[in-house]
């Protein structure tokens, strides 16, 4: 039998953001347009907390580009 499970995989992403991103997809069986949402809200997130926190300097960086990792 096959099964049409897609592994979430990109390096610019932390491990568990990737982890939850399976799990909403093969455990809780999210549609994509629900993990794409998900996915694109904890990216932005995690760049709040990233400038949030002090580890990124807002004014150096532009938002998009800060790495979340």
């Amino acid at each position: 039998m096959k099964y049409d499970i897609q592994v979430i995989k990109n390096e610019n992403l932390p491990d568990s953001l990737i982890d939850f991103l399976n799990y909403l997809e093969t455990i809780k069986s999210a549609s994509v347009n629900t993990i794409t949402g998900y996915k694109a809200d904890l990216i932005v997130f995690f760049r709040f907390m990233m400038i949030y926190t002090g580890k990124v300097q807002a004014d150096l960086v532009e938002f998009e580009e800060i790495d979340i990792r």
